[in-house]
């Protein structure tokens, strides 16, 4: 009796291991369906406008979010032929997809050669034969179907606009020459236990919001690593800074808008990788001294930043990197430092 008692369980026991076994591979392919999605959004049609994969891809009532607008099924799809026209040579190549719940988060670079008229609602671009490089970050959203409901997208438009030569050229925004031949490869996510997982997208909100809003000097040790790497330009990820300046750019932000708010976006956990949309509200009431030697000087207006983070951790749960995106446009219009267009 006791034998077979005990047969019983271990069979009990192998049968729940089976499950579980069997629901995190389907966990897994789930996952990995929703990155072959966002491969395809990105490389096979974004890259070669197919308008017949985008039909395939996208939801009816897709819509699409970046510094250029919002836009339909009909308006992304004009929007990408106009790419199409002036850049034919246009590529996407990712460099990490992060999957979670219903969303991807995507980095990725967009290159090509301004070759063609960039033709817009408003004005005819035309080419100059100057390579085009500009880094992104996106946040998909797919439907119960698997398809795409909604995509943000966040990069830096003086970047692009100065490679267009829409505005006089920017500082760091234009030599791609050197940098337009290096492959471009998807990172690696590490392994990491499904607990730290589920600690991380319980943890990660509350931990930005004490950084970035109170006393930053004294929590920045406790959820950055020593050797923290701040890559904090759109156009340019090989200028890093470290923690110290890090911790000294949002002390002085917070000075400069005495009132500062943050309103999170939703987070993204995969692995050792998290990712965020910050943005920040309030009032500019005094200088703030900005990452690259500038100072803007208060404007007394109202400001709201948006910027879109992705953090890599340790294991002992400190981020040991960040990869901020925002619109240097929109930053420079708000501190005063570039014109309204």
């Amino acid at each position: 009796m006791r034998i077979r008692t005990r047969l019983l369980a271990l069979s009990l026991m192998i049968a729940a291991l089976l499950s579980l076994t069997a629901a995190a591979s389907a966990h897994d392919e789930r996952l990995e369906a929703m990155k072959t999605t966002a491969r395809r959004f990105f490389m096979e049609y974004f890259t070669n406008d197919q308008t017949a994969l985008l039909t395939e891809l996208v939801a009816d009532d897709f819509v699409y979010s970046s510094p250029l607008g919002t836009f339909d099924q009909m308006g992304f799809s004009a929007l990408v032929g106009a790419f199409e026209m002036a850049i034919p040579d246009k590529s996407v190549s990712l460099e990490l997809i992060l999957a979670d719940g219903d969303l991807l988060v995507t980095r990725h670079v967009f290159r090509g050669t301004f070759s063609g008229s960039f033709v817009t609602p408003n004005r005819v671009v035309e080419p100059n034969g100057q390579p085009i490089q500009v880094y992104a970050h996106a946040v998909l959203q797919l439907n119960a179907d698997g398809e795409i409901a909604r995509v943000n997208e966040f990069f830096d438009l003086v970047t692009l606009y100065s490679q267009l030569g829409v505005i006089p050229m920017q500082a760091g925004a234009g030599d791609v020459s050197a940098a337009a031949d290096m492959p471009i490869s998807e990172w690696m996510i590490a392994d990491f236990p499904e607990e730290f997982q589920v600690m991380t997208r319980e943890h990660f909100p509350i931990n930005t919001l004490k950084i970035v809003l109170e006393d930053t000097a004294a929590n920045a040790p406790l959820y950055l690593a020593d050797d923290f790497q701040w890559h904090s330009s759109p156009a340019d990820p090989s200028q890093v800074f470290d923690r110290d300046a890090f911790v000294a750019n949002l002390t002085g932000l917070r000075a400069a808008i005495p009132d500062y708010a943050v309103e999170l976006g939703m987070t993204v956990v995969e692995g050792d990788y998290a990712a965020i949309t910050l943005t920040g509200t309030g009032t500019f009431l005094e200088p703030f001294s900005l990452p690259g030697g500038q100072t803007a000087l208060p404007t007394g207006q109202p400001v709201a930043l948006t910027v879109h983070t992705i953090m890599r951790f340790g294991e002992d749960g400190r981020a040991v990197e960040e990869w901020d995106m925002l619109d240097n446009l929109a930053y420079g219009i708000a501190f005063g430092l570039i014109p309204p267009m």
